[in-house]
């Protein structure tokens, strides 16, 4: 609060003075304060200003803690994994880290398995790769001989490279693109938004 004195000058109060000789002579709080004190100033709002002050730093504290290797424990992709895994918020950080275990929204689970489909169609089964390109099984069955070598071709000879996705997925589910480990894929539901977690290792 500002009490005018005269047209020229002003005098500080409260808070408002408490904040100026703190920052005008480099004081703490306490030196503030006294400093006030001595001089008979309202020093009224301290009690409420130190109780702020206080649950701010518990509460930063609480962040700090709760931060490993950048990961904060109460992280939603963090929670998914360790109800996922079946370990706590902490053992998850390290799954993550180590990248044994993955979490992935929706979207992203989507892109990560169409990636690895397209990649890999070399190695789909042959009547699968049939359906999908209208060409005879035996074909498929000439071409794997070269595995990844006969991708590039496989794939141009695909007719509708987003339905062999949506296909595919269908048929064996997005685990079994994602995970190496088991081909599982694992649902939380976290803060309203679902995630998708999956053991890579």
């Amino acid at each position: 609060m500002i009490k005018q004195v005269d047209k020229h000058t002003a005098q500080l109060t409260g808070f408002d003075l408490f904040q100026y000789i703190k920052k005008r002579f480099n004081k703490t709080d306490e030196e503030a304060i006294k400093s006030m004190e001595k001089n008979n100033q309202d020093t009224s709002f301290y009690i409420e200003y130190k109780q702020a002050k206080e649950e701010k730093e518990k509460r930063l504290e609480r962040q700090r803690k709760n931060l490993v290797n950048g990961y904060s424990l109460t992280d939603a992709r963090v929670i998914a994994v360790s109800k996922s895994a079946d370990v706590t918020p902490l053992e998850a950080v390290e799954l993550i880290i180590d990248e044994d275990w993955i979490c992935l929204s929706d979207e992203e689970a989507d892109e990560r398995a169409e990636e690895y489909i397209l990649d890999s169609v070399w190695a789909f089964n042959p009547s699968f790769l049939s359906y999908h390109t209208d060409t005879d099984e035996e074909v498929f069955k000439l071409l794997q001989d070269k595995c990844e070598g006969s991708n590039d071709a496989i794939l141009r000879m695909i007719k509708d490279k987003d339905y062999f996705v949506e296909d595919a997925i269908n048929s064996d589910g997005r685990g079994h693109f994602i995970s190496f480990y088991d081909g599982e894929e694992h649902e939380q539901y976290i803060n309203n938004d679902f995630y998708y977690c999956y053991r890579i290792n």
